[in-house]
């Protein structure tokens, strides 16, 4: 190109310290290299000339070795602090990049690739080792790690994750050290030699850490160990020289923090004024360019180095592996928002011998979930979970009618003389009817308001009551259903309705139904179905009646007071805590000489829970039913109630650890689930806790 101009080139001068395991696993520095060179390359067309040129950091004077070359930039170093080239948090920042995101900035700087041996199109070898831990301080230097072929990008990843270094900085080091991380045309020595890990000035690099794969391993183990195992320099004031000429001198440096004393470690020179003013050119004869050099790049390519990185932030969706299973912890243990230490953010200690739900892992981090919460552990301190003792099986219909005469073929297999008839659509005046129905070992089944479903028309056919007890007024069940029933019951049916002002009277018409005496009721609030539906089954087992109240007012009416005097209760036991049935109807209660219990946990599940636990007469059967709607819990306590088994109300994604661990411990051997999928999950059958 006509007036292109002579390019001066220069082939990095890096002055490296590497490290080598002894027999002990510590770090044994070798020696240090310093090879100057100034290549003077005249006639280079501007069009040569690349976007990020590369700095080769030593040079082999064999005939195979490529010299990577680059233009000189004259521009002058800033910001540059010999005592903190980077900070510890984005130097030990596992999770700084995916393995797409790493790919992508190798095509970046790449691009095309001359002879196939370039970072972004190259694959290479790794093998499967152990975790390494410093024998003298114990702390872990890189976690396990999964070996095989694989491209560059993931192998930078993976060891990004098992030893905690950042791959900005692996990326970083391995331009420094042989320009890789933009070379379009990499030498066999260049690769061999990927990090500078194990190579001495005086003889080959060592063979056993030949090769791109055991480089980058290698060498991110180095930079690691200097911290875990508190090797070499650590931070506090150090002498660093300026170069391997003694006569060159140096200054005390108080190095900031162990990335900084990494560095220093791995390439113990700092640069001179002459280094820092030449940019990425040549100094004097008293400079050296390896640390001004990894933070020339890494500040070109990813900014400050000063940035603070928060550890605590959540590793990309992408880079966790979706996992599962049961484990239990051997060891009080962390539960942190973050898979690292570096992170101070402990959501909750979970004691030893707590059971969590794995559903991802990040490298030696599990992801995990405890009723409902996910936290991050360290995968060492967990071992698998005993296999549930249960078998489970399912009792469902196409939707909530057809669900309820399935239950009530068992719990009903051949007739039943009074079939009680709740509404499917609307809980209030149903809910009492479940404990009714129990009481008289009743069949129990839903309708609509305007239709009868054909499934509850051929129960009743199959059933053949005498007597059919309608719960409701026509509001909700109308007189257009009960000629059907009667149509599908056969002429010899009688049928009577209990319908009461409102809810709370006809749930007094139905305990007044059912009992004459009854030392125990049940108080749950007429307001909302969850509580109202646990005390119906936990009713059902102690042959008890259910009493709704309005649980937001002061006191109860006192046509409940009278009832509860005429059947001559003595202890009642309330649904829920004080939001859902007031403390002042609780002190009405005791003022009436009543024994009161109140049955309440931090939700509806709990409840749920403490009050089947408290009622159950049996653990060889459990029940379990969606706590986000009514139908197939209304159902199901008749069957549960008959034989004083538990019906729990559940989550439909999840099994509670609660439920879980009540089954396990009553060596519960079924567990049953009222409705199809849509109510009770795929989860929930194979026992995923919450």
């Amino acid at each position: 190109m006509p007036g292109a101009a002579c390019l001066w080139r220069v082939v990095e001068l890096e002055v490296v310290t590497g490290d080598y395991f002894s027999n002990n696993g510590h770090m044994i520095p070798r020696r240090y290299r310093v090879l100057p060179a100034l290549i003077a390359v005249a006639g280079i067309l501007l069009s040569t000339l690349t976007a990020a040129p590369a700095l080769a950091a030593a040079v082999d004077t064999s005939a195979t070795q490529t010299k990577p070359a680059v233009t000189v930039d004259a521009a002058a170093v800033t910001g540059f602090n010999p005592g903190n080239i980077i900070t510890d948090s984005l130097f030990y920042d596992g999770a700084a990049m995916t393995a797409a995101e790493i790919q992508g900035f190798l095509d970046a700087k790449i691009g095309a690739c001359s002879n196939g041996k370039c970072l972004n199109v190259l694959s290479a070898g790794i093998s499967s080792r152990a975790a390494v831990t410093s024998q003298t301080t114990g702390n872990l230097i890189c976690s396990a790690i999964q070996g095989g072929t694989m491209k560059v990008s993931e192998l930078i990843y993976r060891v990004q994750v098992a030893c905690g270094i950042s791959a900005k900085v692996i990326l970083t080091t391995l331009q420094k050290e042989q320009g890789l991380t933009t070379s379009k045309a990499p030498s066999d020595w260049n690769l061999k030699a990927a990090m500078g890990a194990s190579c001495p000035d005086t003889a080959p690099c060592d063979p056993a850490f030949a090769g791109v794969g055991p480089q980058i391993l290698k060498g991110t183990q180095q930079l690691k160990t200097y911290k875990a195992a508190k090797f070499a320099k650590q931070p506090g004031v150090h002498y660093i020289a300026w170069s391997p000429n003694s006569s060159c001198g140096g200054t005390n440096v108080s190095i900031q923090n162990y990335a900084t004393a990494a560095l220093y470690n791995y390439t113990p020179y700092q640069p001179n004024s002459a280094a820092l003013a030449a940019g990425f050119g040549l100094g004097d004869g008293c400079s050296a360019y390896g640390n001004r050099n990894f933070y020339n790049y890494f500040t070109q390519w990813f900014g400050s180095t000063q940035a603070n990185v928060d550890p605590c932030r959540a590793p990309a969706a992408g880079s966790v592996a979706a996992a599962s299973g049961e484990f239990t912890t051997t060891a009080n243990l962390n539960g942190r928002a973050a898979p690292t230490t570096d992170c101070g953010t402990i959501i909750a200690q979970l004691p030893t011998g707590t059971v969590v739900t794995r559903v991802g892992t990040y490298g030696v981090w599990w992801n995990v979930r405890v009723n409902g919460v996910l936290y991050w552990v360290h995968s060492d301190f967990l071992k698998a979970a005993p296999a549930p003792t249960f078998s489970v099986d399912r009792i469902e219909g196409v939707d909530r009618y057809e669900t309820a005469a399935a239950i009530a073929a068992q719990s009903n297999p051949q007739t039943s003389a009074t079939v009680y008839l709740a509404s499917g659509e609307n809980f209030p005046d149903s809910v009492a009817g479940s404990a009714l129905a129990a009481h008289g070992d009743s069949a129990l089944l839903l309708t609509g308001a305007g239709s009868l479903p054909a499934a509850t028309a051929k129960r009743l056919a199959a059933l053949k009551p005498t007597r059919i007890v309608v719960l409701g007024g026509p509001v909700v069940i109308s007189d257009a259903v009960l000629r059907a029933v009667r149509d599908a019951a056969g002429a010899q049916s009688t049928i009577e309705r209990i319908a009461g002002a409102d809810r709370y009277e006809t749930a007094r018409l139905v305990a007044a139904a059912g009992w004459k005496t009854s030392a125990k009721a049940y108080i749950a609030t007429g307001a909302a179905f969850p509580d109202a539906l646990s005390a119906s089954s936990a009713a059902a087992a102690q042959d008890a009646p259910v009493l709704l109240v309005d649980g937001a007012q002061q006191v109860i009416p006192a046509p409940t007071v009278d009832l509860i005097k005429k059947l001559g209760v003595t202890s009642v036991v309330i649904a829920g805590g004080p939001q859902a049935v007031s403390s002042a109807i609780e002190t009405q209660l005791r003022g009436l000489g009543l024994s009161v219990e109140r049955r309440n946990g931090v939700d509806r599940y709990e409840t749920s829970l403490l009050l089947a636990r408290s009622a159950s007469t049996t653990t060889s059967r459990m029940f379990l039913a969606s706590g986000v709607d009514f139908p197939d819990a209304l159902s199901g306590s008749v069957l549960s109630g008959a034989s004083g088994a538990p019906l729990l109300l559940q989550n439909p994604a999840c099994m509670s650890g609660a439920a879980k661990d009540y089954a396990l411990s009553a060596k519960t051997p079924k567990v049953t689930l009222l409705g199809g999928p849509a109510a009770m999950s795929a989860a929930v059958a194979s026992g995923v806790r919450c």
